[in-house]
């Protein structure tokens, strides 16, 4: 390794100690400074079978047991280590980085990563029946490596508690059964050992699940065809006379205006709703703040990022209460003012069309 590679080596390091990361961590970071390469392989080898490892400290591992590697000569394992890196971080800056004999597996790593992608978990449709959310899942794509053996859900429902439930992974998919009308969730992958590779949505913003209106069967009426008679058809009735007009008869026709005041109605309670949603949302982000900033759990950027969403989900629920006020207050305008009564009356001829306000 080169004196800039032991450079950013000691950086981490240096930052290892000021985060309090695992003290094997920080062993194999401190051998990789000095050059001891097998004493640094072997760190993150006992590192690597604790259980419940951060996202962080695995994607640290892959890279520094790459370097280790490839630093050994053992050019085949660090470009293994190296693609578990890509695929799980695929913005790790890796090429260019490193030189001398890590450069050659981090460019087969690479190349491979630009065919096979990043690992990626998606949201599957939710299972629903007779209105109620019923079963909720993922689906592990790009997993070339089979990394992923797990999702561990984070599940709300009704109750507004969250409920952690570990499911396997079968076939790249892993489902959990649910109850409830509506139901927000978020979930991490997990690997070896339960290590944390990656997350799907988050408590902040997680996923929201909602059951479709159930469909209502009609039954088919049957429909009777009338006796046949042998009755004499019956001469049609003498035409009147433009005196012996028919009178007009009222009929009630909908009102284009009072239309148009329903649908503001229903926009100002839909943004009203959004509003809520919203104005709870930065609540939440808030007191979550709070209590990490109070147990010292997050670094200031995380914080500063979490602060930033609650003011912009504060923003956009005022802006939503204020358009729910316009829209709903003018489509009561609309709706009170926009009856009318049509008639039509028709005569020899012609037909005449009458209304009133």
């Amino acid at each position: 390794m080169n004196a800039r590679q032991l450079l950013l080596l000691v950086g981490l390091t240096s930052t290892a100690y000021a985060q309090g990361r695992p003290p094997e961590l920080e062993r194999a970071q401190l051998a990789m400074s000095e050059r001891h390469y097998d004493a640094a392989l072997k760190a993150l080898d006992a590192l690597w079978k604790k259980p419940n490892l951060e996202r962080d400290t695995v994607l640290t591992v892959f890279e520094l047991r790459g370097l280790a590697l490839a630093s050994l000569g053992k050019a085949d394992a660090a470009d293994e280590s190296f693609r578990a890196l890509l695929a799980l971080d695929p913005h790790r800056p890796l090429v260019g980085k490193y030189q001398g004999k890590a450069a050659g597996p981090i460019g087969s790593a690479a190349k491979w990563f630009e065919g096979s992608g990043a690992i990626e978990p998606a949201a599957l449709p939710p299972g629903a029946q007779n209105g109620r959310v019923k079963q909720v899942g993922l689906q592990v794509k790009h997993d070339a490596l089979q990394l992923a053996r797990a999702a561990r859900f984070h599940v709300r429902s009704e109750t507004g508690t969250w409920k952690l439930t570990d499911v396997p992974l079968l076939n790249g998919a892993a489902t959990l059964d649910v109850d409830g009308a509506t139901v927000d969730w978020w979930a991490e992958l997990l690997g070896e050992r339960n290590s944390q590779l990656l997350f799907l949505a988050s408590a902040g913003r997680p996923v929201h699940d909602v059951a479709p209106a159930p469909v209502v069967a009609v039954a088919p009426v049957a429909v009777t065809p009338a006796p046949s008679t042998d009755r004499p058809v019956e001469a049609p009735p003498p035409a009147l006379s433009p005196t012996q007009g028919s009178q007009p008869a009222p009929v009630a026709g909908p009102s284009p205006v009072r239309t148009v005041g329903y649908v503001l109605l229903g926009t100002g309670v839909v943004a009203a709703a959004l509003g809520v949603y919203f104005g709870v949302t930065s609540s939440s982000l808030r007191s979550g703040i709070m209590a990490d900033l109070s147990a010292m759990r997050s670094t200031q950027t995380e914080l500063y990022a979490r602060d930033q969403r609650a003011i912009m989900n504060a923003t956009i629920a005022n802006a939503l209460f204020i358009g729910a006020g316009v829209v709903g207050i003018t489509g009561g305008v609309l709706w009170f003012v926009g009856h009318t009564e049509v008639q039509l009356a028709a005569g020899p001829g012609s037909v005449s069309v009458t209304g009133r306000f």
